[in-house]
C-alpha cells in the first residue's frame, strides 16, 4: 500500500492515518429484540429472542431481525437489547444426548449438537445480553413446557459445536432468569457392573457454561452425598473438544426457581465466570450446587444466595483445582446434606 506524503513538520498526522489505516477492523452488530413470544417466523416484522440469538450464532439476520452494525457486519461484540417484560420460551426441544450401549465394547459417549431454535437458547458465539435491570426484564420458560420431562430445558446454554476453535466471551446484565429445569433419563442397570445404574444427566436449570452432560454411574444403595459417581460433569470439555475456551459474565442478574436432576439448580459453571450483584434464589439440585456448581476460576460479588437446595452445597457446591473468590456476600436459609452454604470438594 502507497501512502501518501506528507511535510516533514507534520509527522504526527502520517502517524495517525498509517495506525487507522493498520488498526484491525472491530464488526459489532446490536439487536433489538420487540416481541416478548418465542417464535421463529420469517415475515411478521417481528424479532424475538430466540431468532436474535440465532442471528448471532448466524453471523446474520435470522427471521425478522435488523441489526444494527456499526461496521459492516456480525463480528465480536455483538449485543442483544431487551425491553422491559418477560420473555416466555416455549418451543421445547433437547439437543444434548447419548450413544453407545455402556459396554466396555461400546461406552457411552455424551453428544452435543447445538441448536438454538428449540429448548435452551445456545449461544455459541460472544455476545452481550442487556435488559432494562432485573426487576423489570424477566426471561424465563413457559410453565406447560417446564413440566415436561422431555421438553423441560435451561433458559441458556453457552458452548459451541464440536469443532471447538471459537473463544466465546458471553456477558448477561440486567434479567431475571426463572424456571428453567433439566431432567435426569434412567438407562438401565450398568451392563458392566449390575451393582450400579447408569443416568444421563444434564446440569444448569438456568445456564450451563461447558458441555454440562454426562453418563454417571449410581450405586442405588447409597444417598446422593455418599456416592463418589453422583456428581461432577467433566468440566467445560465433557463431550466436546477441548480447545474451546469460554468466559461469562454476569451483572445484575437473578437467577430464581430453577431446578437440575443433576448438579448446578442455578448455574453450572465449568469456565472462568465474574458475577456482581447477583442474587441465586429458591433453586433446587438433586446432587450437587442448588444454587450454582462451579468448577472453575470464579469471582463472585455482592451476591445473595437464598433458599437454594442441594444434597452438597445447598448455596454453591466448589470442585477441582480452582480459584473461587466471593467478597461482599450473603448466604441465608439454604440447605443440603453437607455445606448447606458451601461445599467444597477438591477433586
Amino acid at each position: 500500500m502507497k501512502f501518501p506524503a506528507f511535510p516533514a513538520r507534520h509527522p504526527s498526522l502520517f502517524l495517525v492515518l498509517l495506525a487507522t489505516l493498520m488498526a484491525p477492523v472491530v464488526h459489532a452488530a446490536t439487536i433489538t429484540v420487540n416481541t416478548f413470544d418465542d417464535e421463529i417466523n420469517a415475515g411478521d416484522g417481528l424479532c424475538s429472542l430466540r431468532e436474535a440469538v440465532m442471528s448471532v450464532n448466524a453471523g446474520a439476520d435470522v427471521g425478522d431481525c435488523q441489526a444494527d452494525v456499526t461496521t459492516d457486519a456480525y463480528g465480536f461484540n455483538d449485543t442483544i437489547i431487551l425491553d422491559t417484560g418477560t420473555y416466555t420460551l416455549s418451543l421445547p426441544g433437547l439437543d444434548e444426548g447419548y450413544t453407545g450401549t455402556g459396554t466396555q465394547a461400546d461406552p457411552f459417549v455424551v453428544t452435543n449438537t447445538p441448536d438454538a431454535s428449540m429448548g435452551d437458547l445456545d449461544l455459541m458465539h460472544s455476545v452481550r445480553i442487556i435488559g432494562a435491570g432485573s426487576a423489570l426484564t424477566k426471561i424465563e420458560w413457559d410453565p406447560a413446557v417446564a413440566t415436561s420431562i422431555t421438553t423441560a430445558d435451561r433458559i441458556f446454554h453457552i458452548y459451541t459445536d464440536n469443532a471447538g476453535t471459537s473463544n466465546d466471551d458471553v456477558v448477561i446484565e440486567g434479567v431475571t432468569l426463572a424456571y428453567g429445569k433439566t431432567f435426569e433419563e434412567y438407562i438401565g442397570v450398568d451392563p458392566q457392573d449390575a451393582t450400579l445404574e447408569d443416568y444421563f444427566r444434564r446440569a444448569g436449570g438456568a445456564i450451563a457454561l461447558g458441555a454440562g452432560a454426562n453418563v454417571v454411574k449410581i450405586n442405588p444403595t447409597l444417598e446422593g452425598a455418599e456416592n463418589a459417581n453422583a456428581g461432577g460433569l467433566g468440566g467445560s470439555t465433557g463431550g466436546e473438544s477441548g480447545t474451546t475456551d469460554y468466559t461469562l459474565t454476569l451483572n445484575g442478574v437473578v437467577v430464581e426457581d430453577s431446578s437440575a436432576q443433576g448438579d448446578g439448580g442455578g448455574l453450572y459453571l465449568a469456565a472462568p465466570t465474574t458475577a456482581t450483584n447477583l442474587v441465586v434464589r429458591n433453586n433446587r439440585s438433586t446432587t450437587n450446587g442448588g444454587g450454582i456448581y462451579n468448577e472453575a476460576n470464579t469471582s463472585i460479588s455482592q451476591a445473595t444466595f437464598s433458599g437454594n437446595i442441594a444434597e452438597g452445597g445447598g448455596g454453591i457446591f466448589t470442585t477441582g483445582s480452582n480459584i473461587v473468590k466471593i467478597t461482599r456476600s450473603t448466604f441465608t436459609a439454604n440447605r443440603a446434606i453437607g455445606g448447606g452454604a458451601i461445599s467444597n470438594r477438591k477433586g
